[in-house]
């Protein structure tokens, strides 16, 4: 993690101690994992562009991107043991899109893209089947 991600971390720890963030982010849950999920849909589209054009910068670009909207994803839904265990998941093969691009190794970045989406699939079924 970056030295900058570290201190918005250690803050954002910080203000939930306060206990108003907490409060917000359980009130508003919704509306930001809807918010969260459209970024990750944005990044795991531009991860299929960079696929399909063989851009590997791309690809890393987006995965890192990805990788960042899931730190905070984390957070909000810090207390769903199941949906950690999906995102989990989710985070372990957008790690591996992010190391085959550096390889500059399309059919395993291609791989790890396929793993990432059946992860979506399945998180999704599961928080559908909690309701």
């Amino acid at each position: 993690m970056s030295r900058r991600m570290m201190v918005l971390a250690a803050a954002l720890i910080a203000i939930a101690g306060l206990g108003w963030i907490g409060t917000w982010v359980q009130a508003d849950a919704s509306k930001h994992s809807s918010t969260v999920m459209r970024a990750k849909l944005e990044q795991a589209q531009a991860i299929l562009e960079g696929l399909s054009m063989e851009e590997f910068k791309l690809i890393e670009d987006n995965a890192k991107k990805l990788s960042a909207v899931t730190e905070f994803e984390e957070w909000i839904h810090a207390k769903d043991k199941d949906y950690q265990h999906q995102l989990h998941v989710f985070r372990t093969a957008n790690e591996e899109i992010f190391r085959q691009a550096t390889e500059k190794n399309l059919d395993g970045a291609t791989l790890a893209y396929m793993q990432m989406t059946l992860s979506c699939v399945q998180c999704h079924k599961a928080m559908r089947a909690k309701k």
